[in-house]
């Protein structure tokens, strides 16, 4: 019998192969187990990452300096001109010791009330006033003068009785001839019985009537009437 056509040779044969392919295999693997691993060499590339400047910070914008106002508190001299009174002490009876002092006064054309602290004699420089464009001269009425001898109001006896004492200022309106035409209250002494006692007594007066230049022309003026109880004791 020819063994290369014998089905037991050809299985041995294969048998035989695989033997020795299993020893090769194993082989080949226990070498790679063995074998150390290489470490393999890594290339590391730091990369710089660059940070981008940070903007320069801008300088706010100064504010506009707010302007001081100046001080607007001024002192102002007040320059209110003195009224002086002259407050002379009748020397008559008891009974009118309310004496009239004089005022200011003012005639119709002017539009400044004048002081009159002095008799007035009707057509004097010193008391007549003057226009610059050179036109007539004016001085206001006046009841000072002595001839025109007015007499004081009579103190009431109720208000002496009650205390009662003041000043009572009259606006006199004075024509022409030198008669009070109109006689009205311009401050009160705050007592009635004083304020007629006053408007009684300066109705029946006599003045010195305003002029312009020469000529005589009608005018106001203020007269305080003072109402004083000690007067009365001397």
């Amino acid at each position: 019998m020819d063994i290369k056509s014998s089905p037991v040779a050809t299985a041995g044969t294969l048998l035989l192969h695989g033997v020795l392919l299993l020893a090769l295999w194993q082989t080949a693997t226990s070498r790679i187990t063995a074998a150390p691993a290489m470490p393999q060499a890594t290339q590391v590339e730091l990369l710089s990452l660059d940070t981008p400047p940070a903007p320069a910070a801008t300088a706010p914008a100064p504010a506009p300096a707010t302007p001081q106002k100046p001080a607007t508190s001024r002192a102002q001299a007040a320059t209110t001109p003195s009224r002086q009174e002259n407050r002379p002490r009748s020397q008559a009876a008891p009974d009118t010791a309310a004496s009239p002092v004089p005022a200011e006064s003012s005639s119709t054309h002017t539009s400044a009330p004048a002081t009159s602290s002095a008799p007035a004699a009707p057509a004097t420089p010193g008391n007549q006033r003057g226009t610059t464009d050179g036109s007539a001269r004016e001085a206001p009425p006046s009841f000072t003068a002595d001839y025109l001898a007015n007499p004081a109001p009579a103190y009431p006896p109720l208000s002496q009785e009650l205390g009662e004492s003041g000043q009572v200022r009259l606006r006199v309106a004075v024509d022409a001839s030198g008669a009070p035409s109109q006689v009205e209250i311009a401050e009160s002494s705050g007592f009635t019985r004083l304020d007629r006692a006053a408007l009684s007594a300066v109705k029946r007066w006599r003045f010195v009537p305003a002029r312009r230049g020469s000529e005589a022309v009608a005018g106001r003026v203020i007269v305080p009437i003072h109402f004083n109880l000690k007067t009365l004791e001397g």
